[in-house]
């Protein structure tokens, strides 16, 4: 027997809080941590900075949507990214379309919407600037890339090939997108390749990057399982895989957390080799009692698609690694403590690597939010969004109702703040 479940969470990118309840059953699976290769240097850190913490406040610049905005009106806010004109784009995964702010905060017309047609696309989950300059919409299922022009007219579809056979995009199963994230020439998705035969469910999951003709490049995660639908399990902890924990340098690189309990996060090149691992001294953080109803309500949401009801079994604490960026050439990882209740003022802090993996300082976010139930996106040159409500509008979608949270949920809100002096 198999145990099963779908990634839950991802701080930065990536409703990534949960994933829409369409793909929820496309999206069970089983896989351990990616082994590291034998004398790859492990860079191990203590449980404190080299450089102590830096508490970097932000000043707001403007917002929209909320109680008061009856002009903006949002559903899920899965992905922030600024244009080339500087302008901030809002992927909307429940609204099927990207809302475009300029940066002084003027609404104009959003890019793509609901559909099948060219440029159409329904509950997408991530989106990326492409080489070509059109924005690329990933979709979860039917895993496909949707590209639209900035200007809004559509662009095709961007075409991938991930080496899978039966199963693999372009063949005959099911192919899942999950997220996606593009620097330089290199695409790198994240995903599975599914093939039901009876009764059961064989599903290849990977983190591949690929060339912009579409053919595969690297290989930097894996893993293959079969599910039983006869009798089914989501299980949180059998079931990890890296969702949400990666990230891609500016030079190709890709650092990976493939260990759900333990901060230990790989560096690999552009070619998927794996040069380091960074491991960092550290305490999980234990679950209250809303989180362990956040969780299971969310597997019980999901286990309404199956087509038996499954068993279900939640872990006590959060994933040590909750998600991660670079900026620059610096790794910045959001860990689980790092979202819980901070000094006075503070939203939540980031743990800093260098280039060598150095943990080199810790970087407390002083804003008004809450870590777990809001998210905070980078936006470029000192800017960062702050996405109000996200994780109740995310389990409101899904019709995910916990315990602690029986009110309907506030709209959504966006807030842009800049760094201040």
């Amino acid at each position: 027997m198999t145990n099963s479940a779908m990634p839950i969470s991802s701080p930065h990118r990536r409703v990534r809080f949960l994933l829409p309840l369409a793909a929820a059953l496309l999206m069970i699976a089983a896989a351990g941590p990616v082994s590291a290769d034998a004398d790859v240097p492990t860079v191990e850190n203590g449980a404190d900075p080299a450089g102590g913490e830096t508490v970097l406040r932000l000043e707001e610049i403007w917002r929209a949507g909320g109680l008061d905005d009856e002009e903006n009106l949002f559903g899920v806010i899965a992905q922030v990214l600024v244009d080339p004109e500087n302008r901030l784009l809002l992927l909307d995964g429940q609204l099927s379309q990207v809302h475009v702010f300029t940066p002084e905060g003027e609404a104009l017309d959003p890019l793509s919407r609901q559909g099948e047609g060219p440029g159409e696309v329904t509950r997408p989950n991530d989106m990326f600037l492409l080489p070509d300059g059109s924005l690329g919409l990933l979709q979860i299922f039917p895993g496909r890339i949707v590209k639209v022009n900035l200007d809004g007219s559509p662009a095709g579809t961007f075409d991938y090939d991930t080496g899978g056979g039966e199963g693999a995009a372009g063949g005959a199963g099911f192919a899942v997108l999950v997220q996606g994230m593009r620097k330089g020439d290199d695409l790198l998705l994240c995903g599975m390749n599914q093939a039901f035969a009876q009764g059961m469910l064989t599903q290849n999951r990977f983190l591949y990057s690929f060339n912009p003709d579409g053919t595969r490049k690297s290989v930097f995660a894996e893993s293959s399982v079969t599910v039983d639908f006869a009798r089914p399990e989501i299980d949180e902890v059998a079931s990890d895989f890296c969702w949400g924990r990666f990230a891609q340098a500016p030079d190709g690189r890709v650092a990976l957390a493939p260990a759900r309990d333990a901060y230990s996060i790989e560096i690999r090149g552009s070619d998927g080799a794996l040069q380091r691992v960074v491991t960092r001294t550290y305490e999980h953080r234990d679950r209250d009692e809303l989180d362990m109803s956040r969780t299971r309500a969310t597997y019980e949401a999901q286990g309404r698609f199956y087509p038996v009801p499954p068993a279900i079994s939640i872990s006590d604490f959060d994933p040590d690694v909750m998600g991660m960026f670079f900026m620059d050439d610096e790794l910045w990882v959001l860990p689980s403590q790092g979202r819980r209740v901070q000094a006075e003022g503070v939203m939540l802090a980031y743990d800093v690597f260098d280039r060598e993996g150095r943990y080199a300082r810790r970087v407390a976010m002083s804003c008004p939010g809450d870590g777990v139930a809001d998210a905070l996106f980078p936006a470029g040159e000192g800017r960062w969004v702050l996405v109000r409500n996200q994780l109740s509008a995310a389990l409101s979608s899904m019709g995910a109702e916990s315990a602690g949270e029986t009110e309907e949920p506030e709209p959504m809100e966006i807030i842009v703040y800049r760094e201040a002096d």
